[in-house]
């Protein structure tokens, strides 16, 4: 029984070493060496606005968590739609996919509402940078306007039309169906009231 409870007591011990090591090991491990920043895919940004938000390494060296750190400061700048931190042969490759920029947005199957009138329920304009949280509310701002005026079967789609130069056209399509119009009102189980 002694001997069956030491070897129990070794394995716990040896299962601690591993596992104590293993951890070492990731963290000396966690850290990358590199010589040099690159930024790539930039258009309308300079590469001296995106290395303001690098932290400042010593000698040199990123560790997985600025690394993850960088990723979600650059992405929360709303500036961006991808961004991929790598290490290549001791450079530091940043790379950015920018957000476009809004030219034009228009309006095609509106009668009941007018262009101006759907310009300020949109609220969105030109030079702004595109922004899919904004357009679906931008979308349903539309749809209630026309709800609110008994049109409940209005259908709201945008088309995107890409330009050179990171902008893009917006193009809200609309239509707009008829108004729906109460004719009948029926009561069910009234003994006491009338329907009149």
């Amino acid at each position: 029984m002694l001997k069956f409870l030491l070897k129990i007591l070794i394995s716990y011990k040896t299962l601690f070493l591993l596992f104590f090591s293993a951890d070492i090991s990731l963290c000396l491990g966690d850290n990358f060496k590199f010589k040099k920043i690159e930024i790539i895919g930039e258009q309308r940004l300079s590469e001296s606005f995106i290395k303001k938000f690098i932290p400042n390494l010593k000698e040199g060296f990123i560790s997985n968590q600025q690394i993850n750190n960088l990723t979600k400061k650059l992405y929360m700048t709303g500036f961006f739609s991808n961004v991929e931190l790598n290490i290549n042969e001791n450079i530091l490759l940043i790379t950015v996919k920018e957000l476009p920029i809004i030219n034009v947005i228009s309006f095609s199957g509106n009668d009941f509402l007018t262009d101006d009138q759907l310009d300020s329920i949109v609220s969105i304009l030109p030079r702004e940078i595109f922004n899919k949280e904004t357009l679906n509310l931008a979308i349903e701002r539309i749809r209630s306007e026309y709800q609110n005026s008994g049109r409940y079967l209005a259908e709201v789609n945008v088309k995107k039309i890409d330009l050179y130069d990171g902008r893009i056209d917006l193009n809200f399509e609309i239509q707009e169906g008829m108004p729906l119009v109460v004719k009948n009102i029926n009561f069910v189980g009234n003994e006491i009231f009338s329907d009149s």
